[in-house]
């Protein structure tokens, strides 16, 4: 069982690859891109939870262009938890996301999304943001 904020990174990622892919290549593109990914095994719902293998379907299919995809979504995950992006286009992406993954565990991060609507000064506010 995942600790509530591993769920809800792994939900933030979801959410910026979704966000990455519609900015970069526009909706039509986009559907096509979770149409490819569908017929690998990979359901829109779970792109989150296999990302490595969503990397793995895109490079095949898109070649050294699709690090450019992975490589924003790294860097808006960096900027959903306020962390600095601190890594060139060269390095892992991989290793980047299990370095923010240990960081938001350890630190009890949330992302910015969730930021909405919590009173950070009442302790029900302090219990959602450490959930």
């Amino acid at each position: 069982m995942r600790s509530p904020l591993v769920e809800v990174f792994h939900e933030t990622l979801g959410l910026c690859f979704a966000s990455t892919l519609k900015d970069m290549l526009g909706l039509t593109v986009c559907e096509s891109v979770y149409g490819l990914l569908e017929r690998n095994g990979i359901p829109k719902g779970e792109i989150c939870n296999r990302f490595d293998d969503t990397v793995t379907v895109l490079t095949k299919a898109l070649g050294a262009s699709s690090r450019v995809l992975v490589h924003r979504t790294v860097v808006e995950m960096f900027r959903q938890y306020s962390q600095r992006a601190e890594f060139s286009y060269q390095d892992s992406l991989r290793d980047r996301l299990i370095v923010l993954k240990e960081a938001v565990v350890a630190n009890h991060l949330i992302p910015k999304s969730r930021h909405d609507g919590i009173d950070f000064d009442s302790a029900e506010g302090t219990r959602l943001a450490r959930s």
